[in-house]
């Protein structure tokens, strides 16, 4: 149930242009649906849980620039999130939907693992398919984290599933990753951003640095 607690002065001298709907002390997870009530467009927020957080709801000022001019005057549904995150950081999803484009995320939630300092872990289901994301975000980049068999060391990964078939990985300053079979390294190094596809059994990458890569089995 919110409270009245309103931003304190910790917040600083920007906040004062938020309006505190309420305030909620809690560890658990949950998601928001942001929807300004004009047409059918929603923003659907999901936040994993955490410890000593205290979760805001918010009004900002309307901003003049809009599109719509409806919107033009409207206040802005806020939501602010206070917690400790310089040595535990965490992953927050975001999915818009509306305007005849259904939501299709099934759930957020953090899988079986051992938890790592200074690392964020994060499985995202979807629900028409058997799509699964698995999220990692390090703010400790030179050690490897571990999640759900990937191995892997840099910023952030995205590893993409639909059932047991490989379709994606997104690495974003990255130096190594290993899972099932597959191993991807930088050769000079240095951390480098690439995509890598899965499509017929080929596995195709695009990368902004060398790397190389071994597939020992068909994934």
């Amino acid at each position: 149930q919110l409270t009245n607690l309103p931003l304190d002065s910790l917040s600083g001298k920007g906040y004062r242009y938020f309006n505190t709907l309420g305030s909620l002390a809690t560890d658990k997870a949950f998601f928001m649906d942001f929807h300004l009530g004009i047409d059918d467009t929603h923003m659907r927020m999901f936040m994993p849980e955490g410890e000593e957080r205290i979760v805001y709801q918010l009004n900002s000022l309307f901003n003049h620039r809009y599109y719509e001019s409806s919107l033009r005057k409207l206040p802005v549904p806020a939501l602010l999130v206070r917690q400790q995150a310089w040595n535990k950081p965490f992953v927050v999803v975001y999915e818009p939907y509306g305007n005849g484009a259904e939501a299709n995320i099934k759930s957020v939630y953090v899988g079986k693992t051992v938890a790592q300092e200074g690392v964020a872990k994060l499985t995202v289901e979807h629900k028409k398919s058997g799509r699964i994301d698995y999220i990692i975000h390090s703010i400790v980049p030179e050690k490897e984290a571990d999640y759900m068999g990937i191995r892997f060391k840099g910023t952030y990964c995205v590893v993409s599933f639909d059932g047991d078939l490989l379709l994606s990985i997104y690495v974003g300053n990255g130096k190594s990753l290993s899972m099932n079979g597959l191993t991807v390294n930088s050769v000079s190094g240095e951390a480098f951003n690439a995509l890598f596809e899965l499509r017929n059994g080929v596995l195709s990458y695009n990368s902004v640095k060398e790397v190389i890569y071994s597939l020992t089995k068909n994934e």
